[in-house]
């Protein structure tokens, strides 16, 4: 199995990310970005450490030499 695919059963088992992404709820008035998205962008820089922009155009910069 693929880190992916654990990664995925894991979250499922023990965070239920499905359910808690489904009582995300909407505030902003006129948003330009969706929440799914912006959500999901959120979701994985946590699960990646990733702490900034600036951090994972330093990440994806070095990966590219």
């Amino acid at each position: 199995m693929n880190r992916l695919a654990q990664f995925l059963q894991y979250r499922t088992k023990v965070f239920d990310l499905k359910g808690l992404l489904r009582s995300v709820r909407e505030g902003r008035v006129e948003p330009k970005v969706p929440l799914l998205p912006l959500v999901l962008c959120l979701v994985l820089g946590v699960v990646t450490r990733i702490s900034s922009y600036l951090d994972l155009a330093r990440q994806t910069k070095d990966r590219r030499r």
